[in-house]
């Protein structure tokens, strides 16, 4: 037989789900933040107020990334160093 869910078992239910939807908020909101920054010009990312979907995409900042040689080689030895420690880990 089904158990009866009274008013208080449901109340204690939509609060749990309210606080799990607002952690997930607090969790994800930055990580969303830094890819649409990553998309938008140093111009929009410093304005007041704060624009939380980019105005126009650009890839401006991608480019100036990965057209350093320098920085490529510091993602190169980030990503190699991760992998050595993950293989001698594991």
């Amino acid at each position: 037989m089904r158990k009866r869910h009274t008013p208080k078992d449901r109340l204690i239910t939509v609060a749990l789900h309210v606080a799990l939807a607002a952690g997930l908020f607090f969790a994800a909101f930055p990580i969303y933040w830094m890819l649409s920054s990553s998309f938008k010009s140093n111009t929009e990312i410093f304005a007041l107020p704060p624009t939380i979907l980019p105005k126009a995409f650009t890839l401006e900042a991608y480019a100036a990334i990965l057209g350093d040689p320098v920085k490529l080689r510091f993602f190169f030895n980030s990503y190699f160093v991760a992998g050595a420690v993950t293989v001698l880990t594991v």
